[in-house]
């Protein structure tokens, strides 16, 4: 595992180098954290983790993602405040995990907000990988060919 130091003590996590898409997986939640990067490391996706939506953001902005896994409640900016801001830059998709019993758009504040998933917590490792494979297929053309 690569540590990329922020200026303030915060920073972002770089899990598996490998080659494949760059998935950007945001959770205060160290355990989500290693359970999503888990996941999407077994798919073959290159991870970067952050812990705080304004260390996503950060890290976002310097990089090149195929996808961004956040919860929706954490510290330093929420995840519908991050798909939001993502969205003035990127159509990069989004998946939003919650742990609120109504997990919609409408509920979790990113209605009409193209290309945002929104996935119910606690979340099954099957569930998770079938989702961060279906929004990569849709995202990158290469994936759909080779499923």
């Amino acid at each position: 595992m690569i540590n990329r130091p922020f200026p303030g003590g915060e920073r972002a996590e770089t899990v598996e180098n490998r080659r494949g898409p760059n998935v950007l997986v945001v959770d205060d939640d160290r355990m989500s954290v290693l359970m999503i990067a888990r996941v999407a490391s077994g798919l073959g996706c290159h991870c970067v983790t952050a812990r705080t939506g304004a260390t996503a953001w950060r890290e976002f902005v310097r990089s090149r993602f195929d996808l961004v896994v956040s919860d929706l409640n954490m510290p330093g900016g929420d995840g519908a405040v991050l798909a939001r801001r993502i969205r003035t830059r990127s159509n990069v998709p989004v998946l939003l995990v919650t742990g609120l019993d109504a997990a919609t758009p409408a509920a979790c504040g990113v209605a009409g907000i193209e290309g945002v998933e929104v996935l119910r917590k606690p979340m099954v490792p099957p569930q998770l990988r079938d989702a961060i494979e279906r929004r990569l297929e849709n995202s990158i053309p290469a994936l759909a060919e080779a499923a």
